[in-house]
This record gives C-alpha cells, structure tokens and sequence, in this order.
C-alpha cells in the first residue's frame, strides 16, 4: 500500500502511487528537468541497523554510478520529510521479460536472441565493475517498448561490489530458480553465479516455461543442485547447437566449468539476431554519456525478419515490482510504431541562447529565393538557398514516384531543409519569441537534431522562419528523388550511409553527418537519427488508438488530430519500406526520437 507522503519532495512532484513491498514507487515529475521519473521510497525512516534500509543505501550507492544504455539508471538519491530514503529512477515503459514470456510476446527467435545480447552486454558493463547482481531472472529484466524491446537489467538490491556488501558469510540471498548452486549452499558467490543465471534466464526465454519449478522450495533447490537444463528442448526449437551448447555450459552446476565472461555466447546469440550480418567484438564498456536512455521506440524490422509476424496485442496494464516502474503497452499494427511516453533523454534542460550567424530568423529576416539566383545565365530559382536557420536545397517542378506503389504524382517546386532542424536554430526561435523549449532539451550540443517537440510546436519554429512543414509528398519526393528509389542513396541497403540501428540502442547525430546517405537534391539524414513530423493528418487504426488512450493523459479525444512521422530514428534497422511507409501519432505527442525539417515554396 501507498505511503503518506507529501506531493511534493524537492524538486519531484509525485503524481501517481505505482505499487511496491518494501518501497512505495511513485511516478513523478522532476520539475527542474522537465522528465517523467520513478521515485522509490522507502517505507521506514533510516535506521542504520536495519538491514532493508542497508540494502536500499546500498542499490543506490552501485546503481547510481552506473551509465549504460542496459542498466536501468539512478538520477538521485535523498531523504524525505520524514527521514526515508528515497532513490530517483529512469521511468519505463514496458513490461519486465517475466511478463513477456508468460504472454508469449517475446516474438521470434531472431528478437529472442537479440534480447540476449542486450542482456549479455549489461553484465558485460557491470562485471569488469566488480559488481555481481545476485538476483538475475526475468523479473528482473525490463524490456522498454514494443517489437524490439530496448532490454534494462534493473533491481540491484542484493548486488555485490567489492566496494559495498552486507551480506554475512554462509547467507543465502537470491531468487529460488535462478540462484546458483553456489548460491543455494551459502558459499561465495562470484560473477560466475551471474552467468549461471544469465544461462537459465535464456532457456526460459527460448522454451517459454521455467527452468526450475516445484511445489516446495527444497524440491526447487534440489532441482537447482542436481538436475541439468534441457538442451533438447532447445534444438527443438531449432536453436543451433553451438548456442544450446554455450547455454549448457552457462548453466553449469559447478562454477569453475562455466565460461568466464560472456563473449563467447554473445557472439553465437549474434549469429542468430542477425543470420545475414558477421557479429562484431563486444562493445566494451565504458562511462560515456548515453542519450535518451528511458525512450520507447519506433521498432521496424529489417527485411531479414520482415516475415515474421507480431506478438498478439496485449492489454495495456500498470505493474510494478519493488523496485521498478512499468506500463505494459501493445503492438502498433500499422508500423510496429513507439515512440517515447516514458522517461526523457537524461540531459539539462536548461535553454541554450546560441545566436546564429545572421542574428535571428523570423519572417523578415529569411532570405528569399530572389536573393540567390540559378547558375549564371538562368532565370530560374538557385539549387540552393541560405537562412538564418539552416541552408535549403532546391525540389524542383518535377513528376516524380510517390508511395510503396509509386504512383505517378507531381509538386510545384520547393526548397527543403538540409537537415533537420537544430537545437541552435530552436534555441533561437525560443529566445527570440518566448516560446518553452522542449523537454529533455541538450544543452551544448548545438548540431543535433531538436527532438521531444510536439507537431504545434514545429509548426510554430516554420512559422517564425518563413517555413512551414513538409507534406507527405513533398518529404517523399525529396527523400527518394524522382526515381522513387529505395534509399535516398539508392537501391543498396547500406546501414552505413544512415544513422540507424539495431533495435538495441544508439544516439542522435549531428544533422550534418552521414552525407553519403544524401538524397538526390542533398538532403541529409532523411532516413534515421530523429523521425520528422509532416503536415499530413492522418486515422489512426484502431490499435494505435487504443494505445494512445492508455499512455497519454488525458487520453486522445474524438476528433483530436492524428498525424504522421516518416524516416525512422537512430535506433530502428534500416527497413526497405522507410521511404514510403509512415507511422500515425497524435499531434500533441512528443517524443525524444521525433524532430522535423520545414520546406518553403521556390517563389516565397
């Protein structure tokens, strides 16, 4: 039950009780940065004996100083009125892998595996660490969003660090089914207990029912100790024999048999994610910045799995876990869209006041066509155009193909934005009118896209501008040219012409890179980094509708203006059908992978 508690505590304002056991979740606002988070409270004032609240100080000591894109973050760390310790988290949404395989939403084998590698790479963080979790289980691991769920190993109450433990020698602490033998005995437990676990977790995912399972919990333990996993049920499943194999060895009843590090099962859990791409050495870890950590995304499959089908829509319900914050969320039958509702991008929102070189934008201030003129001895409009926010490039009058059937359709010429625009550029247009900056807003990162804006407030940047948003065709025609060609660069399907991913993560990048992947008229970064926002109303099926109703408060009314996005974002693959397939969202949705560009007509 919930706690009383005042509705505010510093800077965090608690809108909604979530649940919890020990600890109360509340989701809440922090008012200073403008994100949604979870804070974690403890139900007991501190008293330094007990060994709850030991465990609380300690999570939070080892997981606030954690910062990898599979690790659930910590923001911060206080006491309430009261004296409770209270931890601040990145909110989610989703639900954890326990829900999923009981749901059977954890799709193909192909995103089984993925889900794997994710997983593997957060112990891979967190080892070289000196850190053990101890508590590794479905429960335990988090999947942020729909199709190609973004993995978070979450929940490090019982870690170990070489820094910090309170466990005594010869306790037992850990999850029945998941613990390892070690474990079960009270002995010392190693990162060896993680792998051990690691390996259980993943046979559970890949047979969809529990390794260890018993009426009483010696009968679960006994199990634990003497009985080996199934490696047939596996190849059943078509899983080939080198992973089966490396899972066995992961699940190895005596430690010193199991691998010492997780390479050796990611690279083979590769091999199956991606059949048609050679695995690449694990990242290593390291304590860079990672961008938009909290978001759901837009997941679009590449062509390799475009043939396997969705998991089933599920009812959108809350849940939680003692230490985690989670929203169960459903399919987008028209592009496996998400984009994100949950946490923000763990950045300042404090505004930039970038002053662009001409020294503003705004109506009169935009340099019109007439300003620049065609090639020398030509009276037509100039094939490219300077603005005070951002060089455009010449569309010219032209029939072009339109659509995943290329239909024959034609525009009246038009410059379009080079690249998406800029946080300098909005800064800008925010200093100069008064308008918000959006949420999440990068400070000192002046070159990347603006993101987290909502399609009124693109609209009201391409105003101020002399601009105004691109429609559907208009964005086609200068994504894939007069051809209608696959990709902007043409028919070759080279995700390193593009910033775009795997499902398993990514960042923003300067709108001015990748330029290899420019369209026909140099338009950059039309496919990934950050989706665009078009002026074009669109329905929604009734799935996104639904899902809509469950994650925006308050939810979309009738009549209320859908609109779509088209381009994909840094961390989709890159997908044959990104050029002409769009994704349907309210227009007052907002979300860290979703920006814009603007157009201007040839005669303005």
């Amino acid at each position: 039950m919930s706690i009383p508690v005042p509705p505010r505590i510093g800077k965090y304002e608690l809108e909604e009780y979530l649940g919890g056991g020990m600890s109360a979740v509340y989701r809440a606002k922090d008012t200073l940065m403008g994100r949604l988070v979870a804070v974690k409270i403890l139900k007991e004032a501190y008293r330094p004996e007990d060994p709850v609240a030991q465990r609380f100080m300690l999570e939070a000591q080892i997981a606030g100083n954690l910062n990898h894109e599979n690790v659930i973050r910590t923001y911060d760390f206080g006491f309430d009125p009261e004296g409770r310790p209270f931890m601040v988290l990145e909110f989610l949404d989703g639900e954890d892998l326990a829900q999923a395989i009981k749901g059977n939403r954890t799709a193909s084998l192909q995103n089984q595996a993925r889900i794997g590698v994710e997983l593997a790479s957060a112990l891979e963080y967190i080892h070289p660490r000196n850190i053990i979790h101890r508590d590794l289980k479905p429960a335990n691991v988090f999947l942020a969003g729909f199709q190609t769920q973004s993995v978070k190993l979450m929940d490090f109450g019982i870690a170990r660090s070489d820094n910090a433990s309170i466990t005594q020698a010869g306790t037992t602490m850990g999850t029945p089914g998941y613990m390892a033998p070690e474990q079960v005995r009270g002995e010392t437990v190693t990162k060896a207990a993680d792998i051990y676990a690691f390996g259980v977790v993943l046979w559970e995912m890949l047979t969809g029912t529990r390794a260890f399972s018993g009426d009483t919990l010696d009968r679960v333990f006994y199990m634990v100790l003497n009985e080996s996993l199934d490696l047939e049920r596996l190849r059943a499943r078509g899983i080939p024999d080198e992973l089966c194999a490396q899972i066995g060895k992961c699940a190895s009843k005596e430690a010193w048999k199991r691998p010492t590090d997780l390479q050796g099962i990611r690279q083979e859990l590769l091999r199956l994610a991606d059949p048609g791409r050679a695995p690449a050495a694990p990242a290593r870890s390291s304590d860079a910045e990672t961008v938009a950590m909290p978001i759901p995304m837009l997941a679009t499959m590449s062509a390799a799995a475009a043939a396997v089908p969705p998991p089933p829509p599920t009812t959108t319900r809350a849940t939680v876990n003692t230490n985690t914050t989670t929203t169960t969320t459903t399919n987008n039958n028209k592009k496996l869209i998400w984009a994100g509702v949950g946490g923000l991008a763990t950045v300042s929102l404090i505004a930039v006041a970038l002053m662009l070189l001409s020294g503003g934008g705004g109506d009169d201030s935009v340099k019109k066509a007439a300003a620049g003129k065609g090639p020398a001895g030509s009276n037509g409009p100039a094939q490219k155009i300077e603005t005070p926010t951002g060089p455009m490039m010449l569309v010219p009058e032209s029939a072009f193909r339109f659509g995943k059937d290329q239909q024959s359709a034609a525009t009246p010429p038009f410059y379009v934005d080079r690249t998406e625009v800029t946080n300098e550029a909005f800064a800008a247009y925010a200093r100069a009118t008064g308008a918000a900056l959006p949420p999440g807003f990068v400070e000192g990162k002046p070159d990347l896209p603006v993101v987290n804006v909502t399609l009124d407030e693109a609209l009201g940047f391409a105003q101020w501008a002399g601009k105004r948003l691109p429609t559907s065709k208009q964005w086609e025609k200068a994504a894939r040219g007069l051809d209608g060609r696959t990709y902007p660069w043409g028919e070759q399907a080279d995700a390193t012409r593009a910033n775009v991913g795997a499902g398993t993560g990514g960042s923003l990048a300067p709108v001015t890179a990748f330029a290899e992947g420019a369209s026909p008229f140099q338009a950059l970064q039309m496919v990934g980094n950050a989706w665009e926002w078009v002026d074009e109303t669109a329905a929604p099926s009734a799935a996104t509708a639904a899902r809509f109703a469950t994650v925006l408060s308050p939810p979309p009314a009738a009549g209320e203006r859908w609109v779509e996005v088209r381009g994909g974002s840094f961390f989709e693959k890159l997908d044959p059908g990104v050029m002409w397939d769009a994704a349907v969202m309210p227009a007052r949705f907002r979300s860290p992978r979703i920006g814009f560009r603007c157009v201007k007509a040839a005669g303005d």
